[in-house]
């Protein structure tokens, strides 16, 4: 993923199992969208907890004061699935979340 600093960024999801059946969400299970600078870090630079429509997909809503402070680069983000049963799957392993510069910037 990479986008604009300051900019918005809607990313709708569809969340399927290995095999491609639909993920069926139960109230209290959560998803998080997570960016941090690495891996390692234990404070994250963007966290959103992504909404969930009953049709199975999901959305990640990135508003332009979510990334209008961060620096420009290479970030790392994943997705993890916190289940109302304690359960946690990391279903996107972490993977590059590039800000850019933009022109237009105020």
């Amino acid at each position: 993923i990479s986008m604009i600093r300051g900019n918005s960024n809607i990313m709708t999801l569809s969340i399927k199992d290995s095999n491609g059946n639909d993920i069926n969400l139960k109230e209290g299970d959560k998803l998080y969208f997570t960016v941090k600078r690495n891996t390692s870090d234990k404070e994250a630079v963007l966290q959103k907890e992504i909404t969930i429509f009953e049709d199975g997909n999901a959305t990640i809503d990135i508003r332009p004061e979510d990334t209008r402070n961060l620096y420009f680069g290479k970030y790392l983000y994943d997705i993890r699935l916190d289940y109302s049963n304690g359960d946690v799957i990391t279903l996107i392993k972490p993977a590059p979340f590039v800000i850019e510069e933009g022109v237009s910037y105020e």
